[in-house]
């Protein structure tokens, strides 16, 4: 795959483009979904893609694909440079600030995370065993459990980040994931308890985190729920989850920060 990369930077860089650069993403998943006691999904699929930018004379030309051959390759390539091309004739862009390469030290690296127990090495019987055991678990915690849902999820990705600068980086990165979903009800209040668990990693993470117990803690979530008295109305302060502050933020500011937003004026942070 490097050798093709660098020859489809060659090419647009030999008509004229002033650089370009490639995001290129391949990686496979297992789904394990079981609720209310029927296995929904049982699957594995594969995912792959690519985005590619080229920057010819002041304009950014984009391409994407979710083809890997050699060929779809030099095509995104070509896309893109051909946009960037016709961006550049546009009266608009006669108009915009000059765009300038930062200076970058070239990398050339190659991660890869070897997990103690590769999440492939597992059988899909043992992975569905072990989801429905953290069912069961939670199923047996109270007579007022109603609905319970276990999600379990692994999965390989490999990136590749290429620019016309020399750069060549691979990360390889196995992942793993959990999450328990339970409604409680009494009387007519119904009430919901979560619990997620993942990591980069191998299988032994999930192991360790033990997913019965998991699933225990959703369930009495949701119990303990029903009991909670209602909040008072009217401004108080806050108190945050420390694992949810970010995610605030970000909904609230994360993507209203996002140059393409700001730019068209979709944003609360225009002119700001």
């Amino acid at each position: 795959m490097e050798e093709e990369i660098k020859k489809a930077i060659d090419f647009v860089l030999s008509n004229h483009a002033k650089y370009a650069d490639v995001r290129l993403e391949r990686g496979y998943a297992t789904v394990i979904d079981l609720r209310d006691d029927v296995f929904r999904e049982m699957s594995y699929g594969i995912d792959q893609g690519m985005g590619v930018r080229v920057l010819y004379e002041n304009s950014w030309g984009f391409a994407s694909s979710n083809d890997l051959a050699t060929s779809a390759l030099t095509d995104t390539f070509e896309d893109a440079l051909k946009i960037g091309r016709a961006l550049s004739l546009s009266e608009s862009n006669e108009k915009s600030a000059t765009i300038t390469i930062a200076d970058a030290a070239q990398r050339n690296d190659h991660f890869k995370l070897k997990p103690k127990i590769n999440p492939d090495d597992v059988s899909i019987e043992e992975k569905k065993r072990m989801v429905k055991e953290a069912y069961d678990a939670a199923k047996e915690h109270s007579d007022l459990i109603k609905s319970i849902s276990i999600l379990y999820l692994d999965g390989y990705e490999e990136q590749i980040y290429a620019n016309s600068d020399g750069s060549y980086i691979v990360m390889e990165t196995p992942a793993v994931f959990m999450r328990a979903g339970v409604v409680a009800k009494k009387g007519d209040v119904l009430q919901e308890g979560r619990e997620s668990v993942g990591a980069v990693g191998g299988f032994e993470f999930i192991k360790g985190e033990n997913p019965t117990t998991v699933a225990v803690k959703a369930a009495d979530k949701a119990v303990r729920l029903l009991d909670a008295e209602l909040p008072p109305a009217g401004e108080l302060p806050v108190i945050m989850d420390n694992r949810l502050t970010g995610v605030f933020m970000h909904e609230a500011l994360g993507h209203a920060a996002e140059a393409d937003h700001v730019l068209y004026g979709e944003s609360i942070l225009k002119g700001k």
